[in-house]
Parts: C-alpha cells; structure tokens; sequence
C-alpha cells in the first residue's frame, strides 16, 4: 500500500514498489470528489471515525490522519518542532479540532523486550496531558521499528537529506497509525 502525504493542495505519493517520488497536485475537482466521497463513506459513522496519530520525539513530532473510511493514511506537515511537553500537547489539540478527530493515537515507544523506559513515561505523560486538554479519547499504541519503517519508506521513494528530516517522523506517524487501522479491521468496534 502506498503513503500519502497531503501538503496544501497536492499529494506527495510514496510506494514501496517503486523507488521514484511523485508529487501530484490535485485538481480542485478532485479536491471535491474526495469531500464527497468522504461523506459517501461516512455512513459506517459507528464503525469508522477521523483518527490523529502522533509520533512525539525530544526534537520533533510526526502527525498523521486517515479519511474517515479509515482507509487512506495521510502525514501531516510540516512536524511540530516545539520541544516542551505542554506546548507539543497544545498542538496536537489545535491539529485535532482542525481536522475534527474523534481519536488521538500516541506512539508508546517500548524497548524491544516490551519494558517501558524514559520515552515511554515521557509519550504516557503526553497522552494525558492532551487527553485532559482535547476531552478526546486517548489510544497509546507500540511503535517499536516505525522509525525504521519510515525510514525503508523514505529510502524507496528516494528522499534524503534536509527533505527527509522534515518529514521522517510524520511518515514514522503514518506507519504507526496503519498498524492501529489493521488491528482495527480485525477488533471492529474496539478503540
């Protein structure tokens, strides 16, 4: 499945099948098809909803949405560069109102034996402080080799250097937020 990153009116398309990047700006028709077909979708509204995905690092923090069919996954950019805690949370709140999410999903970077270490205390302090702040439910979510994944994802397509720091923890949030919509379609109902 390819990643979509949305940037103003154009999509940015990443495929792990291929290694070239393409960059396509959308046609405001296109931009009106997929309103409607959002809201065509939209009639599954118990089973599926907007969900924000968020990847929080010491220096950036990825964000990423779904449409409301829970099918297309979209990186948010550009990354929140602020580093204090409430601030990135302050954010993240603002972004969820914005795109009207309905769930935040939050990276819980366990070590690879599945213990929780500083970052996980960290994300865990950060998941409730925006829980308290949105009035959202809060979902945290493992994300051990998302960094990795991205990073496969950024390879394929190409992308390197001052481009690739801006946008790695974003695609880091769309791959976690893919592995909650799986376990989704298996869990139906379940948040």
């Amino acid at each position: 499945m390819g990643h979509f990153l949305l940037k103003k009116r154009s999509v940015f398309i990443v495929t792990r099948k291929s290694s070239q990047k393409k960059c396509y700006y959308l046609p405001f028709s296109l931009q009106l098809w997929y309103t409607w077909t959002d809201k065509l979708f939209h009639t599954r509204e118990e089973a599926c909803m907007k969900i924000l995905a968020v990847d929080y690092g010491d220096s950036r923090t990825g964000l990423a949405t779904c449409d409301r069919t829970e099918f297309l996954t979209t990186a948010i950019t550009p990354q929140i560069t602020l580093k204090a805690r409430n601030k990135v949370a302050a954010r993240v709140c603002e972004v969820a109102k914005e795109i009207g999410a309905e769930l935040i999903v939050i990276g819980l970077p366990l070590n690879m034996d599945g213990t929780e270490g500083e970052r996980a205390i960290k994300s865990r302090k950060l998941a409730k402080t925006v829980e308290i702040w949105s009035g959202l439910p809060v979902r945290m979510w493992d994300e051990r080799q998302t960094t990795c994944a991205a990073a496969d994802i950024l390879d394929e397509s190409g992308t390197f250097g001052t481009k690739r720091k801006e946008i790695l923890d974003s695609v880091s949030a769309t791959v976690i937020l893919d592995d909650y919509l799986a376990w989704r379609k298996e869990h139906p109902g379940e948040i």
